[in-house]
């Protein structure tokens, strides 16, 4: 999807939530980068503040519709950072983020088991559980 330049700040990475209730975005600011909510109804609904250095490449809901997974670049160390974002009482939460310094191809969240996060890095996949647990493929 290409970026849509609105009042000068771009939009980029539209995704719905597999509930139907929520679609997710990154807005560009000359400032910083949000991830922003948007309603059905078009009514923007919540945000949270992303880091400067992080260049946001993919999100991914998850089939529950509880988690959100972000896929991004960190230009400083030249790494690969995946970040889980849940929420509560529409506050959003940083659950875990982990730091890869080989690039990550790709993230899909498991149909079949919703809390498991497939990361594809050159050479290796990697499942991981949102409750701390690796798995190795």
């Amino acid at each position: 999807m290409d970026p849509v330049l609105i009042l000068s700040i771009y939009i980029y990475w539209l995704r719905v939530r597999p509930s139907g209730e929520l679609l997710a975005s990154v807005q560009i600011h000359p400032t910083k980068k949000d991830v922003i909510f948007f309603e059905r109804n078009g009514l923007r609904h919540g945000e949270f503040t992303l880091k400067d250095n992080h260049e946001v490449l993919d999100l991914q809901w998850n089939a529950d519709s509880d988690t959100l997974a972000l896929l991004m670049f960190d230009k400083e160390n030249n790494s690969s950072v995946v970040q889980l974002w849940t929420t509560k009482n529409y506050h959003w939460y940083l659950k875990q983020e982990y730091i890869y310094q080989t690039r990550v191809a790709d993230i899909k969240w498991d149909a079949e088991r919703g809390l498991v996060l497939h990361v594809t890095t050159v050479g290796k996949m990697k499942m991981i559980s949102i409750f701390g647990n690796f798995y190795f493929i």
